[in-house]
């Protein structure tokens, strides 16, 4: 049997309080940083979510491991940068949809291009829900919504400009640890209307999808076996100021 999922309550006013004591105070974001969060978001990562701050949601993954994937419709693989994220927002004021909500899931990259923000291969596969109650151990397949929690998977591949949504799989987390919490590195000189933490750790579980094409040309299937990760993460809390 898979065991209930443990639920982490997030209450975003003691977040503000905490990122306010946490120690480590802000620092600027790299470029390279700054680029990778603009190039995930660019390929899809929490694609129109969080009113337009996905880009710096993700520059805060400061470290990545290695996961071989499926890189295109053919089954061809390739090596990917990969780093696990658990992404909670409250934009409650400026944002008319999603404005509560929270994203669990793994990310895949590589060959960034930092001068054009780009990357050739991107794939995700994970859950997102609406609410300020997380589940940071969970299993759901993917695209089926159950409750207010939903499982997604997306791939996209710059050469030819496809993008390949999920239409079958499972996402799972069997475990997740995160360290303390401190402010966010932010843009250069380039204030962020947001309070922000973030707080690194090492998020472990399963992932497969079968995805369609939804856009660009290719194959019209992307399927990615079944891949066992254990991978740095980052949980990044995001509220309005």
């Amino acid at each position: 049997m898979i065991p209930r999922p443990r639920l982490t309550r997030i209450r975003l006013l003691a977040a503000l309080l905490l990122a306010a004591a946490c120690s480590g105070g802000p620092t600027t974001l790299s470029v390279e940083h700054a680029a990778l969060g603009a190039a995930l978001a660019k390929a899809g990562v929490l694609s129109g979510r969080m009113g337009g701050f996905s880009s710096f949601a993700l520059s805060q993954i400061s470290k990545n491991s290695k996961l071989t994937l499926v890189s295109d419709a053919t089954g061809a693989t390739a090596e990917f940068n990969a780093a696990a994220v658990l992404v909670i927002w409250d934009l409650h004021t400026t944002v008319a949809q999603f404005e509560i909500g929270w994203y669990n899931g793994i990310v895949g990259w590589n060959r960034l291009n930092v001068a054009n923000e780009t990357v050739d291969h991107m794939v995700t596969a994970g859950a997102a829900a609406s609410g300020n109650v997380v589940q940071d151990r969970l299993t759901v397949q993917i695209p089926v919504l159950t409750g207010n929690i939903i499982g997604e998977a997306t791939a996209y591949v710059k050469a030819t400009e496809a993008i390949y949504v999920g239409s079958a799989g499972t996402y799972s987390v069997t475990s997740s640890t995160f360290g303390t919490p401190k402010a966010c590195a932010r843009p250069i000189d380039v204030p962020t209307p947001v309070s922000c933490v973030v707080s690194v750790g090492t998020v472990a579980g399963t992932f497969t999808y079968t995805a369609q094409r939804f856009s660009g040309t290719g194959g019209a299937t992307l399927t990615q076996p079944s891949v066992s990760f254990s991978l740095p993460a980052v949980q990044v809390i995001i509220s309005e100021k």
